[in-house]
């Protein structure tokens, strides 16, 4: 007999996947040289079994394909078929590995300004060792040039697209497959680019008149963007006297206009503005400059004979291509004008008026884009010459001779006759002028009363023709000139200036010589001068200023006893007159004291005296703080005025010791020993003075404590101290006591009868008189918690401080919450609950480990054994982020910190854009810090286009999406 034994081979073969998270896929197995009964196949990932999603094709062709749909992949993993004989059951079964790769692509969008390169980004995360290839498509058309991906680096590859000129918005795309499993769908994202335009606009302005900037954003929506301008020290412009900032919003757009209200100046002052613009989401803003270019304009008047001819001119400083010019008279323009550039900075237009009868204006008008200026010029006929011309200054009481002469060659017969100010003249120097048939003369004394405007004329008798000569300005020149200030008071050592100014360009002389003066000695050019002892002092000299009509010379010095006294300039003339400006007191801001060290005895007092020179006119507020070991009452109160320059104020107070004043149990040693008193003087006259003198006080024999009550736990080394003072270290001895906590009757022991660990100290007597003495206790225990005392022995006497406690401390801070979370910019509150067995909380603060800053904390106002801290943040951003802690300082020293609060700020993500036929909602995501946006049909009769792209997370860690912010529309159901 014999039997057939059957042997079935049959070939698997599995197909892997890579594809982006999310999205659905299928895994599969085909199994090749099957039975006609064909195989079973179970799917694994691990050692679960997987029922769902899986399907097995029937036998054909002696092949069966079995798959597996993973609807929505999150991680990579690895999934095993495992394939069985349907034929031969007992047969022993096989597998097949299929692997699944997931990554995660996030793109970066971009809002540029128009012709601005950048760059789009997208992100590959947990790619396989062999990467992924990327194409960039604008639209359906693959996009070559510009693009670069980068090696994978820890599962990460990153692809760019470069837009060398974005000229209008668009959207890109980047196509992700896969190089490990080629077959496997591909994945895109979608990265918008938004272009923006920005527009200035500026004009030339005349100096001194408003001007309007404008910038101007479109493309963007106008919540989205930012504009303000800077000047030209790169500060912000900000609504003021200076500058008007005028806002206007307008769709997908906006504008800001800046509004320049000062004097601009002349063609140096123009002046560069900048419009900076930031869109949200950008990491740099985008500034334009603008040059706000400023002009002046001079025109001059002409004059002429009767007959003649005159040529005016308009000269534009500072020109541009954008400014236009022509003359009119009577609102009518002039076409004969002539214009002519001599130079880069200057444009001049003539104008030529021939047979002048008569005087006449011209109006020189200059045109911008936007408006126009006039400016007038003036032609006089003048038939009679005034000599001397133009402006005549003169010092006060020089004698001026006026002449006037015809210079017509034919006159009729007439009388001359003078105007001042434009009136009449009949004054006594008027009425005895000299005059010719051709000419006037007229004598004047320079003063006050003959200064102005002069002016002849010549009338003829029968015509009643009247002829006028040009106009003559009269000044009178004072030659003391002016100097400020003229009472210059100062602390010692600080710094006043003094600045004269002497007057110049005299028409029958010049400045010669100018020199500073101090009590009628004159200062050297080097600074070097002499009091009125002849002793040296030194001052600095500034550099002298020549202006139109005077010299203006500054000095400077620094307030001493040296430097008191009068400084003047003196100026010297070729006519030899003198000129000396008014005098400046020097003055010292200075309290002398009587005696400078006061030492005051148990029992006794002292006199002290304080003197203080002021400026006249003057009435002080005179205050005086006291230590706390010593009390004053004022005696005395003298105001005397010496000069025309300051007076004296002389004050005399009575000082004593305040032995038994009950501050002196709770004050410290920075408090009580500082040895400082001090006498404030408030001078009000112009300026305000303050001047603090500082009197010492040594107090013999006062014993006080470094601290009544002192809290410690248990272990703690504790310092009991008191100070007191003294005159010679060797005389002093020290006792300290100690007894049962709070036994107001129990017996006091000396400290070396008590068994403990204890330590004694005196310390070196200071600058002050001040000394301390320290007892140690180096580990407290429960037989230590007690009263102590100190008694200080001075030669044969002696002082008992008051008693010091020792206390025993626990105190327990627990934090409400170990972490609070808040987004950027929100408000938060942090606390900590306090436990305290023993002494009062005396200040709290809390500590940011990141900054190393430090603020104080509110206690409450009612205090019990357990209180509650709280410490809240308004508007919270990044650096705000990170570690605190609560420490708690007790009363009688000591402190306690809390655990630390972890204070986690968390970014909002831009929201999505809203697809069509959809709303989008948010909610937050149970269990994490992070949300969602989820998408939902606005009609029941739509459906989602993509299944996949229902909803997108925002990670609160970065302010990102984890997965892109791509939201799917909505569609009509077929």
């Amino acid at each position: 007999s014999s039997a057939v034994a059957i042997l079935g081979v049959y070939v698997v073969t599995s197909t892997s996947r890579e594809v982006e998270i999310g999205t659905p896929t299928t895994l599969s197995c085909t199994i090749s040289n099957v039975l006609p009964s064909g195989v079973t196949v179970i799917w694994k990932q691990g050692d679960t079994n997987i029922d769902g999603n899986v399907e097995i094709s029937p036998v054909i062709n002696e092949q069966q394909v079995s798959t597996l749909t993973i609807t929505s992949p999150q991680y990579s993993n690895n999934y095993t078929c495992f394939i069985t004989s349907n034929t031969y059951p007992e047969s022993e079964g096989s597998s097949a590995v299929a692997i699944l790769g997931v990554y995660v692509v996030t793109s970066t969008s971009r809002e540029v300004e128009i012709g601005t390169p950048t760059t789009l980004s997208c992100t590959i995360s947990n790619v396989l060792p062999s990467g992924v290839t990327v194409i960039w498509k604008q639209g359906d058309t693959n996009i070559d040039g510009n693009v670069e991906i980068s090696p994978v680096i820890n599962e990460q590859q990153v692809s760019t697209l470069t837009i060398t000129s974005p000229k209008v918005d668009d959207a890109y795309s980047c196509v992700v497959t896969s190089n490990t499993f080629p077959d496997s769908s591909e994945s895109s994202a979608t990265v918008d680019l938004a272009v923006y335009g920005i527009t200035v606009s500026s004009y030339d302005v005349l100096a001194g008149t408003v001007a309007t900037l404008s910038c101007s954003l479109s493309g963007v929506t106008s919540n989205t963007a930012k504009i303000w301008w800077i000047d030209s020290t790169g500060a912000r412009v900000l609504n003021n006297k200076k500058h008007v900032v005028r806002a206007e919003m307008f769709q997908r757009g906006q504008m800001k206009s800046l509004i320049v209200v000062s004097e601009l100046g002349t063609i140096t002052g123009d002046a560069v503005y900048t419009c900076v613009v930031n869109v949200a989401g950008n990491d740099h803003d985008d500034a334009h400059p603008i040059l706000l270019k400023t002009f002046n304009v001079e025109t001059s008047d002409g004059f002429a004979r009767s007959g003649g001819s005159v040529t005016l001119n308009c000269q534009i400083l500072g020109p541009s291509d954008t400014l236009m010019v022509h003359w009119s008279h009577l609102q009518s323009p002039i076409q004969e004008s002539k214009r002519s550039t001599l130079q880069d900075a200057v444009t001049i237009s003539s104008l030529r008026v021939d047979v002048l009868m008569e005087d006449v204006s011209y109006t020189c008008v200059v045109t911008t884009p936007v408006r126009s200026y006039h400016f007038p010029a003036t032609v006089e006929v003048n038939d009679l010459t005034l000599t001397p011309a133009d402006e005549i200054r003169m010092s006060s009481g020089t004698v001026l001779q006026l002449t006037s002469v015809i210079t017509l060659s034919e006159i009729a017969e007439g009388y001359f006759h003078w105007e001042h100010n434009s009136s009449p003249c009949s004054s006594p120097e008027c009425r005895s002028a000299v005059n010719t048939p051709k000419s006037s003369l007229l004598q004047l004394v320079v003063n006050k009363t003959t200064a102005g405007i002069w002016r002849s004329f010549y009338s003829e008798l029968k015509s009643g023709r009247r002829l006028k000569s040009n106009a003559v300005m009269v000044r009178e020149v004072l030659l003391r000139g002016n100097q400020e200030p003229t009472s210059v008071w100062g602390l010692p050592g600080t710094e006043s200036r003094v600045t004269c100014s002497v007057p110049h360009t005299l028409t029958d002389s010049h400045l010669t010589e100018v020199r500073w003066v101090f009590e009628g000695n004159a200062i050297l050019d080097n600074g070097l001068g002499y009091d009125i002892n002849k002793q040296p002092i030194h001052f600095s000299i500034g550099e002298k200023r020549i202006l139109t009509v005077s010299e203006q010379w500054e000095i400077s010095f620094n307030h001493s006893d040296d430097i008191t006294g009068h400084l003047w300039c003196q100026a010297e003339y070729s006519s030899g007159n003198i000129g000396e400006t008014p005098k400046s007191y020097l003055g010292v801001l200075k309290t002398s004291v009587n005696p400078e060290v006061v030492v005051i005895s148990p029992g006794t007092s002292a006199i002290v005296t304080f003197e203080t020179r002021i400026p006249v006119g003057t009435y002080p507020l005179v205050e005086i703080s006291e230590c706390f070991l010593a009390r004053s009452v004022r005696l005395t109160t003298t105001l005397y005025e010496y000069s025309d320059d300051y007076q004296t104020l002389t004050e005399t107070y009575q000082f004593f010791q305040r032995r038994d004043d009950a501050q002196l149990k709770t004050i410290r040693k920075a408090e009580l020993f500082a040895k400082e008193c001090s006498t404030t003087h408030s001078l009000s006259h112009n300026s305000q003075f303050q001047i603090d003198t500082v009197i010492p006080l040594l107090l013999l024999g006062e014993i006080v404590l470094q601290n009544s009550v002192i809290s410690a736990a248990l272990g703690e080394t504790v310092r009991v101290q008191v100070y007191f003072t003294a005159r010679v270290f060797s005389e002093v001895a020290v006792v300290w006591e100690t007894r049962e906590k709070q036994q107001q009757f129990s017996e006091w022991m000396e400290v070396r009868e008590v068994q403990g660990p204890y330590r004694t100290l005196v310390s070196d007597i200071d600058e002050n008189g001040v000394m301390s003495a320290t007892l140690w206790i180096e580990q407290l225990t429960e037989s230590d918690v007690a009263d102590y005392r100190a008694t200080v022995w001075l030669s044969d006497q002696h002082e008992t401080s008051d008693v010091i406690e020792v206390r025993r401390t626990e105190a327990i801070i627990e934090p409400a919450q170990q972490i609070v979370s808040v987004f950027e910019g929100s408000s938060t509150v942090m606390s900590v609950n306090i436990v305290i067995i023993g002494p009062r909380p005396a200040r709290a603060d809390i500590i940011h480990r990141e900054s190393m800053k430090t603020k104080e904390v509110a206690l409450p106002d009612q205090i019990s054994q357990t209180i509650r801290l709280s410490y809240q943040i308004q508007n919270t951003m990044s650096f705000n982020g990170g570690h605190y802690t609560f420490r708690v300082f007790l009363e009688g020293g000591g402190s306690v910190i809390s655990e630390e609060i972890l204070l986690k700020i968390k970014r909002h993500c831009r929201p999505p854009p809203t697809p069509l036929h959809t709303i989008i909602t948010e909610e937050n995501i149970e269990g994490s810090e992070n949300y969602r946006f989820i998408v939902q049909c606005d009609r029941d009769d739509f459906v989602f286009l993509f299944e996949d792209q229902t909803s997108v997370i925002c990670d609160t860690d970065t302010g990102q999406y984890t997965t892109g912010n791509v939201l799917t529309p909505c569609i009509h159901r077929e």
